[in-house]
This record gives C-alpha cells, structure tokens and sequence, in this order.
C-alpha cells in the first residue's frame, strides 16, 4: 500500500531534482539532442514519476509520446510497482516514429503498456483518463493552448505530479499551466518543463 507524500514533499522532490538534474548554460546546440532546458529533462521526469509511483496508487500517463524514449523508463518505473502506462499519440505525421515505437518499444513491456493511436482529446481517450487513478502525467502533445488546457482538465485528479514539457517556448502552454486550478505551479526558467502538484 502506497502512503501517500504531503504536498510539500513532492514540492521538494521537484526542487531536488533541479538540483540534482541541472541544466548547463551551454548545452549542446543540436536541437535534437536537447533544447534548451531539456538535456537533463529524462532524468528529472524518471525520478519524479518513480517517486509518484512509490507513493500514490494509480497509473501513468505519457501524452505525445513519439518514438517512446521516455516511454519505455516510465515503463520500466510501472513494472516496478505493478502499474500501467497509458500512452497517447495520434502519430499523424509521425508514421516513420510510430513504426519505430510499435518496433522497439511496444514488444518489450505489452504487459504494462497500453497505446492508443488518438489525440489526447478524443472522446474515448478522455473516458479512459477520467476513468482511471493516476499517480503521474508527462503532457508532451499537441502544443496548443486548448490542447495542454484539456489535457491537464482531463488528468487534474493526478495524486502525485503533472508536467508540462515546452513552457520555455510556448505562450499557450504557459497559460493553460497557469489556469490550472487547486495546483500548486512549479517553474524555473532554467528548465523547459512546469509542474502541476495537487494544492488540497
């Protein structure tokens, strides 16, 4: 049985995190290894998530998933603690990054990991999110304020953490992670992500 983290707890996981998965001032340049704020941002989540799973039931959630680098971490974190991952990604332009998921990633851990090929906003989708307990969400898809808005609607029962990756860019982001309600907003300019921590 998971005994759950005071608010304050996961406020600190996140500030340690910081501290232990920094970001230099020169990262690399090539924007696909990392953009700014981002080299280390595998590293943050995989602590985050395992801490969120250790204490608080339900599952975890990746929205935007892509080729699945951060995917199959979260899952490794949700065979350790007898958990699933729910993984939601239309893939509609994405086909070569969508074979190479269903290739690499979906064969090693189809016990704990269920896909679905849709928008994070479809209506079956939402069901399934609002219908399930969960412990930690990554929101990585569609980049626009109505999407990010939905999305962190749809898992605003999330016990443990909500993160929001691409805050460093995007305006429409930021304002739906600063419309979030009953959450405490974790964010520093030095990182391209925010985290959304339950505040009741």
């Amino acid at each position: 049985m998971a005994v759950p983290l005071a608010r304050y707890d996961l406020v600190n996981a996140v500030l340690q995190a910081w501290v232990a998965y920094g970001e230099s001032l020169t990262e690399t340049p090539d924007p696909a290894v990392c953009e700014a704020g981002g080299a280390m941002l595998n590293d943050r989540l995989t602590v985050l998530a395992a801490i969120c799973a250790n204490h608080f039931e339900g599952d975890l959630v990746e929205i935007g998933v892509w080729r699945g680098y951060m995917t199959t971490r979260l899952c490794d974190i949700a065979r350790r603690f007898q958990r699933h991952v729910i993984a939601i990604d239309p893939w509609e332009k994405n086909t070569e990054e969508y074979d190479a998921f269903q290739a690499d990633v979906v064969p090693k851990y189809r016990d704990v990991l269920q896909v679905y090929r849709a928008r994070s906003q479809d209506e079956a989708v939402v069901a399934k999110l609002l219908d399930t307990k969960l412990c930690f969400v990554y929101i990585d898809g569609e980049h626009s304020y109505e999407a990010v808005r939905d999305d962190i609607a749809n898992t605003a029962h999330c016990r443990g953490i909500i993160a929001c990756d691409d805050m460093n860019w995007n305006g429409g982001i930021r304002q739906a992670f600063g419309e979030a309600r009953n959450k405490i907003q974790m964010r520093n300019n030095l990182f391209r992500e925010g985290y959304l921590i339950p505040a009741v």
